[in-house]
């Protein structure tokens, strides 16, 4: 536990139909950015990341009285957690 990062991305009036496309090439870029540390900072450990993307509507909202949390839920959430959860390390799993 703590150690996912979620990420969702918003279709906008230019990009209506892209918003999956821009969450692939962000999960590929934080790929290449893990290998290049990988390969230059040995010495603080080999990092590998699972990742898991799901596309599909979702509910977000505030969560919290003292201390404010920003969460998402929906099958999409759901599925790509499950994704990422079965994936092999230094991967990407796609719906």
């Amino acid at each position: 536990i703590g150690d996912c990062y979620m990420v969702t991305s918003i279709p906008s009036s230019d990009l209506e139909h892209d918003g999956c496309g821009r969450v692939c090439r962000f999960a590929l870029d934080l790929m290449k950015a893990v290998q290049a540390f990988n390969n230059t900072a040995p010495q603080h450990g080999h990092i590998q990341l699972r990742v898991g993307i799901a596309c599909g509507q979702v509910v977000a909202g505030v969560v919290g009285t003292k201390r404010f949390l920003y969460d998402m839920w929906g099958d999409a959430v759901n599925v790509a957690a499950r994704m990422e959860q079965r994936s092999l390390p230094g991967r990407i799993q796609t719906t």
